[in-house]
Parts: structure tokens; sequence; C-alpha cells
């Protein structure tokens, strides 16, 4: 973050500002109220009612949030910090799955929303008495992620096709909206559509999610989003500064993390990329 203030002040870029106003959490069932979110946010962002968000880290990186990626703990999901006059900070964990950090950052974009000025840390094993915001970022993250309109279309396609609703087409809806097994099947559950208990009953049956997906028919999905530890801003600014000459190779390298062969090869690629009239 040090970093990053010092070359927006180098190149004299401003501050991103498209960002959602606070949310106060409202009195009465927290679930209704972060579908209620949700909903406002994906209309905000230009989202659609139905689709998946494949390119989530970047969505939110133009809408304002500066998103990085490090290997942590493995016990750690991500951390979450407001920076005055420069905004919002996520940490999200390489050494967990894409499925895992795709949820991480769609949660901590719930703080963002609802919890912005307080530092946190959250936990791949959360506590068992979870405070409010904790609630509300869960239940936000599974609205934004799998959004109602758009899993019960794709839930009575599935039937529609098969006849039936089974363990493989739960395995495709989740990869349809690039989220865990678990994570859709709870999601279909608390909107009705399959029976309570459902995924304990495949949890219990001890078959790895593997194995369920092979047998679905369903490849390793391939990474839609940057993970790379740095936002693609911050490396924008960091080559422009040195195209400007305002810092030197040697700087560039230990700016991008990288030796300065790679810098050179990733000043190369950003003007070969960048070139869209707006310099």
């Amino acid at each position: 973050i040090d970093d990053y203030q010092y070359l927006e002040r180098l190149v004299g870029a401003k501050p991103l500002t498209n960002i959602s106003a606070p949310v106060r959490i409202a009195p009465g069932p927290i679930e209704r109220f972060a579908e209620h979110c949700a909903q406002e946010e994906r209309a905000r962002l230009n989202l659609g009612s139905h689709q998946p968000i494949y390119t989530l880290r970047k969505v939110l990186e133009d809408a304002g949030v500066h998103v990085f990626v490090d290997r942590l703990d493995s016990k750690l999901a991500g951390l979450y910090v407001f920076v005055p006059e420069f905004g919002y900070c996520i940490l999200v964990n390489r050494a967990h799955l894409r499925e895992r950090r795709r949820w991480t950052i769609a949660h901590e974009y719930g703080h963002f929303l609802a919890d912005r000025d307080r530092p946190g840390v959250d936990y791949l094993k959360p506590m068992q008495r979870r405070p409010e915001s904790e609630k509300f970022s869960d239940a936000f993250a599974t609205a934004f992620l799998m959004p109602e309109a758009g899993v019960q279309r794709r839930f009575y396609e599935e039937v529609e096709r098969s006849g039936d609703f089974k363990v493989g087409d739960l395995c495709r809806m989740a990869d349809y909206f690039a989220v865990s097994l678990m994570a859709m099947a709870l999601r279909l559950e608390a909107l009705g559509l399959i029976p309570g208990g459902s995924w304990d009953q495949i949890r219990e049956s001890r078959v790895p999610v593997q194995s369920l997906k092979q047998e679905a028919g369903i490849q390793s999905s391939q990474e839609d989003d940057s993970v790379e530890p740095y936002p693609q801003r911050y490396k924008l600014l960091a080559v422009q500064a040195f195209v400007d000459a305002k810092i030197t190779e040697a700087q560039l390298a230990r700016l991008l993390r990288c030796s300065r062969i790679q810098a050179r090869e990733i000043v190369e690629q950003c003007s070969e990329t960048a070139d869209d009239g707006d310099g």
C-alpha cells in the first residue's frame, strides 16, 4: 500500500472514486438485507441479475477496491483494511483454490460495504459465535456470486435437460458460478430447490469432490482473473513512472517484485496492450 501511494503521488494519478456508499445493516433478517445489497451492487456495477462474475477481481478493482494476492498461513482466508485518502484494501491467500479465493474477495467486499472503517482478519474456519458483520458478509458473498434469479434459471435448465437433479448437475452448477460444491449446495438448500441436508449427505459419502467433478465431465477450471500480487492499476502506474523516467529499472523491478529482466518484459507487454488513445 505504501508503494501504491508512492506511485500515485509520483505519477500524479487521481484516486479511484467509483466506490459504493457504505450501508448500515438494517434490523430484521440479515440474509434478506444482504440479498438486497448484493442485488443493488450487481445493478450498480452492471453485472446483470443472472450471470456469474468470472472476472471478480477486475470488476471490484474497477469499482475502486485494491485487491492484493499473496501466500499466507493456510488457516487465513484474507485480510481487509480501509486506508484514509487511499481506499479499501483486500489481501487474499494465494495458497487457496480459485473458488475459495473468489469467495474471500466477495466476503471482504461485504465488509467494505458494511464495516469498512474497521480492519480485520478472516479465518478459513470462522469463530463459532460470529458477529453480525461476519454473517452479513457471508450472506452478501452468497447472493453476489450466486444471484437468486440466475441460480433458479440454471437449476430449472439442468432439471429440464436431465429430468432430475443429481450430484453431477450440482457439480456443473458449481462450475458455472465458479463456487465450491458446498457453497452451491447450501445456496440451493436455502432457496428450497433441493432438500435440506443434501450437502451433509454428499460430505458423509466421503467421495472426493474432484472425483465427483470428473464423473460429471468437468475439467480443471482455468483462472479468469489475475493472481498477480498487486492490482493491474498498480502495475500500470509503475510502468508509467518508468516510462516517464521517474524511477530506474532497478526501482521498477523492486516495485513489481520481480527481476529486472521480468520488469523489462512487463514494460513491453504494457506498451503493446495499453495504447488505447488515452495515454
